[in-house]
């Protein structure tokens, strides 16, 4: 490290360490000024239309949690997104722990948010409920991004760490997804299909034969883990990690 760089760093640890020690008084100064607030408004707004799921995945801490199960009333998700309207929000997420489409009136819930001109609408899906009428419903009503969550590149995998979910299923949903986006003359980004997949050791193996399927899906980006953590699925050098795009 040069003599620069370490004086930098050396005034930082300065700064932060006063700043830590002095945390109450520059609260009650802020308070006092009214600059408490950022000025800044997020890019964007996550909302928790549901914290049901279908799924009992092992890396979920969703049941462990002590909160009451349910949805968002649609008056709720409606308050919320007006006020986002308001403040000039351009990217709304509909999920968190839940499993968005346990939600009745998602499809209602997307197309108030896009009337609202909501600029993107996305959301998280484990992929399973997605059936025929849903998927065109949520595409005609102009949803932007779905990111479909597929653990591990094999059915083995997926269905030892995403329990209640059918491997096959998933796959067929996502392909109904891109299918019906071509059917219906959509512009790529109405919706984007993500493949979007955690790939440790026990799925490397199987990765490799989602060369097929996956090319037909289009994928641009994958995201991974691993050991192929700098290769793409067809070997070439990967971009920074991120979703797998159809």
């Amino acid at each position: 490290m040069t003599s620069s760089l370490k004086l930098k760093a050396r005034t930082r640890h300065a700064v932060e360490t006063v700043l830590r020690k002095q945390a109450k008084p520059i609260r009650r100064l802020m308070l006092a000024t009214g600059r408490e607030r950022s000025p800044i408004l997020p890019e964007i707004v996550q909302i928790e239309s549901t914290n049901l799921c279908n799924a009992k995945c092992v890396f979920c801490p969703r049941d462990e949690m002590h909160r009451v199960q349910g949805v968002m009333s649609f008056e709720l998700f409606r308050k919320v997104v007006d006020e986002c309207a308001e403040l000039g929000i351009t990217h709304v997420r509909m999920h968190n722990y839940g499993e968005a489409f346990m939600d009745r009136r998602l499809v209602e819930k997307i197309a108030y948010a896009k009337q609202k001109g909501i600029r993107e609408v996305g959301m998280i899906s484990n992929g399973s409920l997605i059936t025929e009428s849903v998927a065109r419903a949520m595409i005609e009503a102009g949803l932007d991004a779905i990111n479909i969550s597929v653990d591990a590149g094999g059915r083995e995998v997926f269905e030892s760490t995403r329990l209640g979910l059918n491997y096959d299923k998933v796959i067929a949903n996502i392909e109904r997804i891109v299918r019906l986006r071509a059917e219906l003359g959509k512009p790529l980004l109405s919706p984007v299909a993500y493949f979007y997949g955690v790939v440790g050791r026990p799925g490397i193996a199987v990765l490799r034969r989602l060369r097929r399927p996956a090319r037909a899906w289009r994928p641009e980006h994958l995201d991974h883990s691993g050991r192929l953590e700098r290769r793409t699925i067809s070997g070439g050098a990967a971009p920074p990690p991120q979703e797998w795009r159809a």
